[in-house]
């Protein structure tokens, strides 16, 4: 038996000396096999206006857009108030949203005596990207920090390659004798320090009956990078606080490589193209067109065309349809944007 033992033992030397052998020479070293390319599990799929409305179910879940979605006549919207924005301050919206490059269209929202209206209504820590956004011709309504993508737009998140259009209105919500800010803007109404707005644009009318109008954000404690607006902007503000082409008041963070690109701006005080009022000196490298309409108390206002002040340096319209003026600026025509200057057009995003 011993004799045996030892001789499986000398066997198995001999082959671990072969199998070594062979390894070394590289003869059975085979090539990685790679995994196939599939979404991680966890992420939801949204496809109809139910799967929408469904995200409210999971407030930290990771969701993209499969198709577009038209909320026009839908059930979810039957209310006078129609849509219910998704997130509030008591429990927001802290998962990530893809839009993949589609679009929802048909959003209607009518809630003047409530807070954070838009199809999100409260953000905190979150990830919203490449959702285009479109709504009916009653708009998004709201009491205060309306937009027309993200009512309040919380520390930490980051809103990227997005874009709104049709019509924004706040009109200031006042709860006895608390009255609060309208905070209304084509993108968001307000964004937070520490929170991020890039690559994206409005075409929706912004109007407002309080403090904070801008075509892309109300009011602004964070960073905007390589945005624009294009519809025009008008309210009555009360404390000098502002109505801006891109931005009402902001308060801190930086505006950089934006352009204001808005028929008109109006309003009773503190009315700039690009910010309406602003504290710091955030303001860096801004555009704005030559033609655009600047009223202020019913009387056209002086512009300072300066592009890091609250007018930015003026352009003509040919000039900023023409892809080497962003590109100047530091704007990505690889994967991010698109231009057609023979259509005589402004940017656009690509889809992913």
């Amino acid at each position: 038996m011993l004799k045996f033992m030892n001789r499986i033992y000398s066997l198995s030397l001999i082959l671990l000396v072969l199998f070594l052998s062979v390894c070394s020479k590289g003869i059975i070293i085979l090539p990685p096999i790679e995994e196939p390319n599939r979404p991680p599990v966890d992420i939801v799929m949204i496809a109809t206006p139910t799967d929408l409305d469904n995200v409210r179910s999971n407030l930290g879940g990771h969701y993209k857009l499969i198709a577009d979605i038209d909320l026009t006549g839908c059930v979810l919207q039957d209310s006078p108030s129609g849509w219910q924005p998704i997130g509030e301050v008591a429990s927001p919206f802290t998962g990530n949203f893809d839009g993949n490059g589609h679009t929802i269209t048909g959003v209607r929202i009518n809630r003047d005596t409530q807070l954070y209206s838009g199809l999100f209504g409260y953000v905190l820590n979150c990830t919203i990207k490449n959702l285009g956004i479109e709504t009916d011709m009653e708009g998004i309504r709201g009491g205060s920090s309306v937009g027309g993508l993200v009512g309040y737009v919380g520390s930490y998140s980051n809103i990227s390659n997005c874009y709104t259009n049709g019509f924004v209105t706040c009109n200031r919500l006042q709860i006895g004798n608390t009255s609060f800010n309208c905070n209304v803007g084509g993108i968001a109404g307000y964004v937070a320090r520490g929170a991020s707005l890039s690559n994206c644009y409005s075409g929706a009318e912004v109007t407002g009956f309080g403090q904070f109008i801008g075509g892309l954000v109300g009011f602004c404690a964070g960073d905007i990078e390589n945005c624009y607006a294009r519809g025009s902007v008008s309210g009555v503000t009360t404390n000098g606080n502002g109505v801006g082409g891109l931005v009402g008041f902001l308060s801190s963070g930086i505006t950089k490589n934006c352009v204001a690109l808005n028929q008109s701006v109006r309003g009773n005080f503190a009315v700039g193209r690009i910010v309406g009022h602003f504290e710091g000196n955030g303001l860096l490298n801004n555009l704005a067109i030559n033609s655009m309409e600047v009223i202020m108390e019913n009387v056209a206002k002086s512009i300072s065309d300066n592009r890091n002040d609250k007018d930015g340096a003026s352009k003509f319209i040919t000039v900023l349809k023409q892809q080497a003026t962003y590109e100047s600026m530091g704007w990505n025509f690889y994967d991010v944007w698109a231009i057609d200057e023979k259509t005589d057009g402004y940017p656009i995003l690509r889809k992913p």
